[in-house]
């Protein structure tokens, strides 16, 4: 069950697409990058305000200093002045009152509030933000030693705030282009870092299913040398496995089995098949093969085939241009086309059959055809009744060379 499921994820897992690294780094970096873009800005802006509103408070403090030191500067129209950090490009409208300690307005400018901008008469000195006409003011407050007038002067701030916007909209446009630069180096960047891992993936998909040597390390950047050096494990372990079922193979004791013993002694054993329903044919041929592996191959099959077998089984051998075959046929149910391919997977029992057994039968026969370098396929079986042909037919292939005399007949 939890194989299945591991397989049904893993399915799933293939059918979503696997996610690209390459893109959650760019875009992981890319929006690292407009987060601290956006932080520049900020703080960008916030320095060209701080700087800004003090140079236009030093212009406050400067024309309240000219207003007192000249008495009344052309009253009927507002002063002006150029401020230090716009050049030409504007001029600071100022806007003044001559305030008497007894909240008078003596003289002012033609546009300033006929209210005086701050009810703090006697204060000699300093900045305040007031609200008076329906504006936001900046004020400074003058008043001379000796004298009862006081200099209120004022700017609106929504002149500051238009300032502020021309220069932050001076500095979008640029660091509009640098955030481009930027995104365009970090993609060419991340790119370029993942060479490496392609060039890895590339050298292993160029390896032969038979090639199992080592993944070369030495060129490898040192975050790669994990996988690298896990997949050479795998490599190696799976190479000593390899070799130890060569050896194994090898060290088979194979000798002559003659086939019309085997399949005489294996009719022998199904003492409750009814006379004629099981069929054996060996015409005489030996196989050079393991007794043991090879007898233990056929009794799964004949017991299999019987199980499912409706009336008759047969089993024959013959010999072909690579060897000598043996098929194992009945006349039952049969397998439909698209299960056959999971007949030898261990456990697999086919949907709607009611015959009990562990389902390792035919995953055995495929293991021990595989020892002897022999192939195994199904088709169908025998005829049923007229209705064509139905079962199933299980066919091992033996490779011997043709010349090689243990496909002699024996009899």
């Amino acid at each position: 069950m939890r194989a299945r499921f591991q397989r049904w994820r893993d399915e799933r897992r293939v059918a979503r697409g696997a996610y690209s690294l390459r893109r959650r780094l760019i875009a992981s970096v890319l929006g690292a990058s407009v987060l601290v873009w956006l932080v520049s800005l900020a703080v960008v802006v916030h320095v060209a305000w701080r700087e800004t509103s003090d140079v236009f408070d030093d212009a406050l403090k400067e024309s309240a200093r000219l207003v007192l030191a000249l008495g009344d500067p052309q009253p009927s129209s507002g002063a002006t002045r150029e401020p230090a950090a716009r050049g030409e490009a504007a001029k600071l409208e100022l806007h003044y009152q001559l305030v008497s300690s007894d909240g008078r307005v003596l003289r002012r400018a033609e546009d300033a509030p006929a209210q005086p901008f701050s009810q703090a008469f006697d204060k000699r000195k300093g900045y305040e933000n007031v609200w008076v006409d329906g504006r936001a003011w900046r004020v400074y407050l003058l008043r001379a030693d000796g004298q009862d007038v006081q200099v209120q002067i004022g700017q609106p701030w929504d002149e500051r705030l238009e300032l502020l916007e021309d220069i932050a909209e001076d500095l979008l446009w640029p660091m509009l282009g640098l955030l481009a630069l930027l995104g365009g180096f970090c993609w060419w960047l991340i790119r370029h870092l993942l060479k490496p891992l392609e060039r890895t993936a590339a050298r292993i998909a160029a390896k032969s299913p038979d090639d199992l040597s080592p993944v070369p390390s030495s060129e490898e950047p040192r975050e790669l040398l994990p996988i690298v050096t896990a997949l050479n494990g795998v490599f190696g372990r799976l190479g000593r496995a390899l070799q130890a079922e060569r050896r194994f193979t090898e060290s088979l004791a194979r000798e002559a089995v003659a086939l019309d013993a085997l399949f005489d002694r294996l009719a022998a054993e199904q003492r409750d098949v009814s006379v004629g329903a099981l069929q054996v044919d060996a015409r005489g041929l030996a196989l050079q093969a393991h007794p043991a592996l090879l007898e233990s191959a056929l009794r799964n099959l004949v017991d299999n085939a019987w199980r499912y077998g409706a009336s008759q089984v047969t089993v024959d051998a013959t010999t072909t241009a690579q060897g000598v075959r043996i098929a194992v046929r009945d006349d039952g149910p049969g397998v439909a086309e698209a299960d056959r391919a999971r007949l030898t997977e261990r456990f697999f029992r086919v949907l709607g059959t009611e015959q009990t057994g562990s389902g390792l039968g035919l995953s055995i026969v495929a293991r021990i055809a595989a020892l002897h370098g022999a192939s195994l396929r199904f088709e169908d079986g025998l005829e049923t009744g007229g209705h064509g042909r139905g079962g199933l037919g299980v066919v091992m292939d033996f490779p011997v060379p043709a010349s090689d005399p243990r496909l002699a007949h024996r009899g």
